[in-house]
């Protein structure tokens, strides 16, 4: 069986979203624009987790989308959970290491997903409901004893790892603005701001279509992808609906620019030969298919189907996109005990089928979406957000759904963009039935995919920016101080003694806990005994 091991899956899981789009990111235009001079020396922090692509890919969206309205702007991402390397606009080099157990907090989870992918729903779902339990404002022993194990664990809440040396990272430079592309930095931030005298505007991006309890760290505003998740944001934290704007999830500018294009002007960019091949004919519809899962054998057999159905209907075009499973990805341990991409075994599929082309690793994906009537993929939060930007249909193989992605697919059936697909058996007469008659079906999802679509949804983040810098009207000028006092003790949160970083927890009181750490909680924040003050003031 062609198969990969425990480890590919997990290096699948990680770099899913980013394969096929990723590749796009770093070649995609971000434009010449002469900077304007209205911003110079404002400087922006987007923080994220390596942990699938899409986190990464909507901050580049903004980051790109900075580039093209604010150039003079810094804007500097930086990852939460793995080493690396930030040099900054002056010349200046800094680094994040996140500690062995926030990595660790990565890697078991992306090992638990590939082996037990249901296990790990499982525990989404749990978190969904445990991670609102403020566990740390349990006083006593029994309250030490959970900070301790939480501690050891390296959870600031269920689900949400801690990130201490990103917030050293982060309180050892001057920031204009956070925008939190994952929840790991989102919580941290909150938990400094509710803290200290840190005054450093945070937004939080949500590249979910469910507002699951992870993300619900207090910020200034909310960017998120759906009207139900704006309501959910508003219920469950209590954000005012003025500071929630339904934007979509950032994608790519390019995207923008292609839902603007005509379709003769993107098949004029694939070029002429790929136009000749794959432009259906008058009736004909075009579907593109990609990885349904990170198992190869369980991906082909998805395009086996698909291709049952461009053999007996020949009008209909196809074009199969193998994406992190092509053949020259594969490990090399791989290849040499005969495992082929999926790539090479579309092509002994495909052989004999004129109307179906099978692709490798492409930096054209989003040319394709926009032409395609039908994707059949996984519902990552990006790829989703991308299709209905571009007004393309869907089928969702249930099978192979990773925990995060079930809302997902329930939005979009429930707007009636994707049909479920249960068995890789229902797949040809699911496509039939779309395009029976005069495709009224499809055409009506396509629909209803660009009314959800957000194409400008990195615009909304960049206008938000710049209105904010207006009314900012200069940038900071030094890192943020940080200070926490009660009415007998004042701790700095700097000063390696105290509950420096992110290290500062919930509990109102500056106690020690079963591990001799002393706490500074942010429910403080709102006690009569506890007070916001600047470093200068701080008795060390």
């Amino acid at each position: 069986m062609h198969v990969t091991s425990l480890r590919d899956r997990v290096e699948f899981l990680e770099e899913e979203e980013e394969g096929v789009v990723e590749h796009e990111l770093v070649n995609a235009s971000i434009g010449h624009h002469k900077a304007s001079g209205e911003f110079a020396g404002f400087r922006v922090l987007i923080p994220f987790a390596s942990i699938g692509g899409g986190h990464k890919a909507a901050g580049k969206a903004i980051m790109q989308q900075l580039a093209r309205d604010m150039p003079e702007v810094e804007v500097v991402m930086v990852d939460t959970v793995e080493d690396n390397e930030v040099q900054f606009a002056d010349g200046s080099v800094d680094a994040n290491h996140p500690n062995e157990v926030t990595k660790r907090t990565k890697t078991d989870f992306l090992k638990l997903r590939a082996a037990a992918p249901a296990l790990t729903k499982i525990g989404v779902e749990w978190t969904d409901f445990m991670a609102p339990v403020r566990i740390d404002q349990v006083k006593g022993p029994l309250g030490g004893l959970l900070r301790a194990v939480k501690t050891g664990a390296g959870l600031r809440l269920p689900g949400v790892a801690m990130v201490d040396k990103f917030d050293e990272f982060m309180l050892r430079h001057r920031w204009d603005l956070v925008i939190n592309v994952h929840y790991f930095s989102a919580h941290s931030i909150a938990a400094l701001r509710a803290v200290s005298h840190m005054d450093i505007p945070s937004v939080t991006v949500i590249t979910d279509f469910h507002a699951h309890a992870v993300w619900l760290a207090n910020a200034d505003h909310f960017f998120v992808p759906a009207p139900d998740v704006a309501a959910d944001v508003v219920k469950r934290l209590g954000t005012p609906e003025s500071a929630v704007t339904v934007s979509g999830i950032p994608v790519d500018p390019k995207v923008a620019d292609l839902s603007q294009a005509d379709e003769a002007t993107v098949w004029k960019k694939l070029g002429s030969n790929i136009e000749a091949k794959l432009k259906p004919p008058s009736g004909g519809r075009l579907i593109l298919v990609t990885t349904t899962c990170e198992v190869i054998n369980d991906a082909l057999s998805v395009w086996e189907k698909v291709f049952q159905f461009a053999r007996a209907n020949p009008h209909h075009r196809v074009v199969a996109v193998a994406a992190r499973l092509t053949h020259s990805k594969l490990p090399q341990d791989q290849i040499a005990k005969g495992v082929k991409g999926l790539d090479v075994l579309g092509k002994e599929l495909a052989a004999d089928l004129p109307n179906v082309e099978v692709l490798g690793f492409i930096p054209t994906m989003p040319e394709y979406m926009r032409l395609a009537d039908v994707i059949i993929s996984k519902p990552g939060g990006l790829t989703v957000s991308e299709s209905l930007a571009l007004g393309t249909a869907w089928l969702i193989m249930e099978p192979w759904l990773l925990d995060v992605e079930f809302p997902n697919r329930d939005f979009m059936v429930k707007e009636d963009i994707a049909k479920n697909v249960k068995a890789v058996s229902e797949i040809p007469g699911i496509l039939s039935d779309l395009f029976s008659g005069n495709g009224d079906k499809v055409e009506t999802m396509k629909a209803n995919a660009l009314r959800l679509g957000h194409p400008y949804a990195a615009k909304a983040v960049s206008d938000y920016v710049a209105g904010l810098f207006r009314s900012k009207r200069a940038p900071s000028t030094m890192p943020p101080s940080l200070c926490c006092c009660s009415k007998d003790d004042c701790l700095a949160l700097s000063d390696g003694e105290g509950p420096e970083s992110s290290l500062a927890r919930e509990g109102c009181s500056l106690t020690k806990d079963w591990g001799g750490k002393r706490w500074c909680p942010s429910s403080c924040a709102t006690m009569g005994d506890i007070k916001r003050m600047e470093m200068n003031r701080c008795r060390q």
